[in-house]
């Protein structure tokens, strides 16, 4: 599976949240998620 398709799929499963504990287990670098992150117009809603 892409990590585009998992973080799809946690974005899903979370109700539109991803905490980067989850990132992490899943393997996702912080790199990664910063880039997915500014192509689906995301954005951080806690710290």
């Amino acid at each position: 599976m892409s990590k585009t398709n998992l973080l799809n799929q946690l974005l899903e499963k979370n109700k539109g949240y991803i905490k980067t504990s989850k990132m992490v287990e899943n393997n996702i670098s912080k790199t990664y998620f910063l880039e997915y992150v500014k192509e689906n117009s995301l954005i951080k809603v806690a710290n």
